[in-house]
């Protein structure tokens, strides 16, 4: 019975270094113009976060530009004031890891009222080199992902598939050249360069943690390491709205179809009693929650995650070959033996019992492991002041 440690999965509190930070938030940057087409505005654009109320402000610069940078991903309200016009008011999503453009034109005070641009100009940022593929949290919602792994989330994206072991496969590239990101941090095992925890037992993150995730393939810049693509993904924080999720998922052998046996198989290679059954008992239970601690000020999000998996699976002796100084006769003489006979595994079962015997048609006995993997998650946001 192989039985997995817990897992503690802690964030460090949102406090991002600002090498990282480019990679866990996104951007606004644009123009404000007279809409009569004569002078320019000079005034204050501001940004206010719809889901935590945070709120950044600057001033425009020449010819009425002006860039909001290091904004944490969501749907924004922006603002713009300048004496001599009429306040605007626009809304526009930042993405994780790009510039949203919006360019505004707006009037001149002539009496006083405030125009809300329901239908403002926005666009990706075509300085921008990058090819990504950006999957928010509406879409992760949305879909049922294979597992509970939040690198599945990655599939959504045009060139991803599964390889082997489940691992990414980004257009074609080789899986150890991936780059996977949490938070602005590296996520990779130093082993095998999957993600850390492995794939197996899949996550370190549940799907119900990720907020959004970017699939970098090319164009890298220079924050980002290796030579494959970077999966960037930042987890889900608290709002000023308290929120919560449970889930419970079960899956059962018995409620799966038996696969089909190959149509020409004449050594009996493929179509073998353990070869036609799927093993998919598992369980998964999630619950999260998140909130505030002072509105518009300190957020928390918290959530836990337990999957179990149970396998039933049949011991393959290895490889008899007269290479490896072990021949069919060498096998069955060994498990037909007084040795073979007397030796026993801490279920009592004898080497013969265990392993079987394929040269008599003697099949193995099957044994059953139990995998469980528990995870907790806990982050804190703190507004520090609109500079940080």
């Amino acid at each position: 019975m192989n039985k997995r440690s817990t897992t503690l999965a802690l964030t460090a509190l949102a406090c991002a270094m600002v090498a990282s930070a480019q990679t866990t938030t996104g951007s606004i940057r644009g123009t404000v113009s007279p809409k009569d087409g004569q002078g320019q505005v000079v005034g204050t654009v501001s940004a206010r976060n719809l889901d935590t109320g945070f709120s950044r402000s600057v001033n425009m610069e020449g010819g009425g530009s002006f860039s909001l940078t290091l904004l944490p991903t969501g749907s924004y309200q922006v603002r713009v004031s300048a004496p001599g016009f009429r306040a605007s008011e626009s809304r526009i999503k930042v993405s994780l890891g790009e510039t949203a453009v919006l360019n505004l034109a707006i009037e001149r005070d002539v009496a006083s009222a405030m125009v809300e641009v329901v239908a403002a100009s926005a666009s990706v940022d075509p300085r921008q080199v990058n090819v990504m593929t950006s999957v928010d949290a509406a879409l992760i919602e949305a879909v049922p992902l294979v597992s509970r792994n939040f690198t599945d989330v990655a599939r959504l994206s045009p060139g991803v598939v599964a390889g082997n072991g489940n691992r990414l496969v980004v257009e074609g590239g080789r899986q150890i050249f991936n780059a996977i990101q949490i938070d602005g941090a590296s996520n990779n095992s130093a082993f095998f360069n999957e993600q850390r925890g492995g794939v197996y037992t899949p996550f370190i993150f549940g799907a119900d943690t990720i907020k959004e995730l970017q699939v970098v393939t090319n164009g890298f810049d220079v924050q980002y390491a290796q030579a494959g693509a970077t999966v960037n993904a930042v987890t889900k924080t608290g709002t000023n709205e308290f929120t919560g999720s449970a889930l419970y998922q079960i899956r059962r052998t018995s409620w799966s179809a038996k696969p089909k046996a190959i149509p020409y198989d004449p050594n009996g290679t493929f179509n073998t009693p353990s070869n036609l059954q799927r093993f998919n008992d598992s369980t998964n239970v999630n619950f999260n929650v998140g909130g505030p601690l002072i509105k518009d000020k300190l957020w928390y999000f918290v959530g836990v995650e337990r999957f179990h998996k149970s396998i039933t699976a049949n011991p393959v002796p290895t490889a008899i070959t007269t290479a490896a100084g072990m021949t069919q006769t060498d096998f069955t003489n060994l498990v037909t033996s007084p040795l073979g006979r007397v030796v026993t595994n801490t279920s009592g079962l004898t080497l013969a019992q265990e392993l079987g015997n394929p040269g008599l048609g003697v099949a193995p006995h099957p044994y059953s492991m139990e995998n469980t993997n528990t995870v907790y998650f806990g982050r804190l946001d703190y507004a520090l002041t609109p500079d940080h």
